[in-house]
């Protein structure tokens, strides 16, 4: 089994440094949409793709300073095909569990539901991509792995903790826009960071078994867009928790098999924080990999 070792910069200042920023282009961005006419438009989408663009640097900036690679946060160039193979699984699983279970139930499903789901996009497409893909290379790629390197989490418990932390720090990130536009999730402010926070502990855990934060981008944007054969969240009742599960079993099932298949590749997911193995530098990889 290969394993990659990860070393970043153990000073906490680039932690707090990428959060402030980030809540500074938050702020500036709601600042600047509330200037622009109407809710949408290509202004507006500028605006978006100034936004992510901003965060994205903010993020890559962070590495460098702590010394640290893409390989680092699963952003080289080995990880891009598996996890473009890795999601296609991921939706064809999910496509035929929930087709399976609205055909039992009797329940809209075929390519009329797809369809729909697309014409009620908000955003193209191509920018909801990209979106959740910065999210997760700043979010999960680089916050949570500098928050494992700082705890020095190689067990299961002090990485559970990178994990939430990062999550429920970038939810807080969210207030106040939240607070300005509403769009309450749960009921109040309080539910909206539950829910924000809990979906980032899915997203964090999915990254933590793959490594690869392409693969949790895509996954991260179908879950933005839920562009499927079947509509599972306008089901209701037992249905809707159907649906649930059929998520569950899709993306964590994809996630262990790539885990199991990915662990004798440079691509490996199973990362190491806190030093690099004994082998000679100028031996080591470009992919940071190493044989265990």
């Amino acid at each position: 089994m290969q394993t990659r070792h990860v070393t970043l910069d153990r000073r906490i200042v680039s932690v707090v440094a990428v959060l402030v920023a980030i809540g500074c282009v938050l702020v500036a961005e709601n600042w600047v949409g509330g200037l622009l006419p109407g809710s949408s438009g290509p202004l507006h989408r500028v605006a978006d793709i100034v936004q992510f663009g901003a965060i994205l640097a903010v993020g890559l900036g962070a590495l460098w300073f702590d010394d640290g690679e893409l390989a680092d946060i699963g952003l080289s160039r080995e990880f891009l095909l598996p996890s473009v193979a890795a999601f296609l699984a991921t939706y064809a699983v999910l496509n035929a569990l929930g087709v399976a279970v609205a055909a039992t139930l009797g329940l809209p499903w075929g390519l009329d539901v797809l369809t729909d789901r697309l014409g009620l996009l908000t955003a193209p497409l191509a920018l909801t991509v990209f979106a959740a893909f910065v999210e997760e290379a700043v979010v999960r790629g680089y916050l949570q792995t500098k928050l494992r390197s700082l705890l020095g989490a190689n067990g299961p418990l002090r990485r559970l903790l990178a994990v939430v932390v990062a999550s429920a720090s970038f939810a807080l990130l969210h207030v106040p826009r939240v607070l300005v536009e509403g769009g309450y999730i749960g009921g109040g402010v309080a539910g909206t960071l539950a829910v924000l926070t809990l979906s980032g502990v899915g997203f964090g855990l999915l990254f933590e078994l793959s490594g690869n934060v392409y693969f949790v981008g895509l996954v991260h944007a179908l879950g933005n867009t839920w562009v499927l054969l079947v509509n599972g969240f306008a089901w209701t009742g037992t249905d809707s928790l159907l649906f649930f599960a059929a998520v569950l079993v899709a993306y964590f099932g994809v996630t262990f098999a790539y885990r199991r298949v990915a662990a004798d590749t440079a691509f490996t997911p199973h990362v190491r924080v806190g030093g690099r193995a004994a082998t000679d530098a100028d031996e080591r990889p470009r992919d940071g990999s190493v044989l265990e």
